[in-house]
This record gives C-alpha cells, sequence and structure tokens, in this order.
C-alpha cells in the first residue's frame, strides 16, 4: 500500500521527536522510513506502468479492428 507524503511526514516527525532514543539509532530509524517510502512510491509506479500498458495495448487492439 502506497505510503502517503502527509503519512510520511508524520512518521517522520514521530521518530525525530523521541528524545529518549540515541541519536544515531534515531537516525537509522529515519533512513529505514525513507527507504520503506521509496519502496512505496516504487510499488505505485509500478502499478501505474502497468495500467498505462494495459490502456495501450487495449487501444492498439482497437485500432487494428
Amino acid at each position: 500500500m502506497r505510503m502517503t507524503k502527509e503519512q510520511y511526514a508524520i512518521r517522520l516527525t514521530q521518530i525525530a521527536s523521541q528524545k529518549e532514543i540515541e541519536p544515531i539509532e534515531n537516525l537509522i530509524a529515519m533512513t529505514k522510513l525513507q527507504q520503506e517510502y521509496i519502496e512505496s512510491l516504487e510499488e505505485h509506479n509500478a502499478v501505474q506502468k502497468d495500467i498505462i500498458e494495459q490502456y495501450q495495448r487495449k487501444d492498439k487492439y482497437s485500432c487494428d479492428n
């Protein structure tokens, strides 16, 4: 499921506001969150690409008839 910018910002703020963890642990958590966000965008882009390709194939076949 795609992570929205708002969800990313909220989670990033939550991580940044945690005072009880060490700065390096905080940085690691932020980096992992960033990677999750990037992966969700890549997944979303792949789905969008598949949809576009399906429509292009459909248009190609409808034009051939």
